[in-house]
C-alpha cells in the first residue's frame, strides 16, 4: 500500500516498516532451517493445525510430532536470535 492508503487505514507508517522487516525475517528463517522444522512450525502457527493433524499428516505419533515441534521452535528461536 502506499503512504495514502496507510493514513487512510491508521496505520503508522513505522509500524507498517516494522511489520514487513518482520516478516522478511521469518521468511528468511524458514529458508535456513531444516525443511521439516519450517513444514511443523507452517501447519501449526500458519494453518493453525492441531498436534493430531499434524501427526496423521506426517505418519508419525503425537509424542513424535511433540518433539518435532519443540525442536523446530528451538532451531527457528536459533536462527531468528541471531
Amino acid at each position: 500500500p502506499g503512504l495514502e492508503d496507510l493514513i487512510g487505514t491508521g496505520i503508522d507508517p513505522s509500524e507498517h516498516a516494522e511489520q514487513i522487516f518482520l516478516r522478511d525475517k521469518i521468511r528468511q528463517v524458514f529458508e535456513s532451517i531444516l525443511p521439516r522444522h519450517a513444514r511443523i512450525l507452517r501447519a501449526k502457527y500458519v494453518e493453525g493445525r492441531t498436534i493430531d493433524e499434524i501427526a496423521k499428516e506426517s505418519s508419525v505419533s503425537v509424542k513424535t510430532a511433540e518433539s518435532l515441534l519443540f525442536r523446530a521452535r528451538q532451531s527457528f528461536m536459533s536462527v531468528f536470535g541471531k
